[in-house]
């Protein structure tokens, strides 16, 4: 079972309704939902699974390009 999760910025607003048709399908499955803008030790936190909008950073993680986004103002 994933246990935490961990998100922020953009996706606060783009993962919703993703996640609520997930809850909605899987009802019995338990998320611990982080939302922040900062740089976690995802390792040091026990996260799971991290979506974020930068390069991954440098290390042993496994990463891979979920989107392409352009931004506008």
């Amino acid at each position: 079972m994933l246990q935490r999760l961990g998100f922020g910025g953009v996706w606060q607003v783009g993962l919703v309704p993703p996640l609520l048709k997930f809850w909605d399908e899987l009802p019995r499955i338990e998320l611990d939902l982080q939302l922040s803008d900062q740089t976690v030790d995802l390792v040091g936190e026990g996260i799971d699974l991290a979506i974020r909008l930068a390069p991954a950073p440098k290390g042993d993680l496994i990463s891979t390009r979920l989107k392409h986004t352009r931004y506008h103002v």
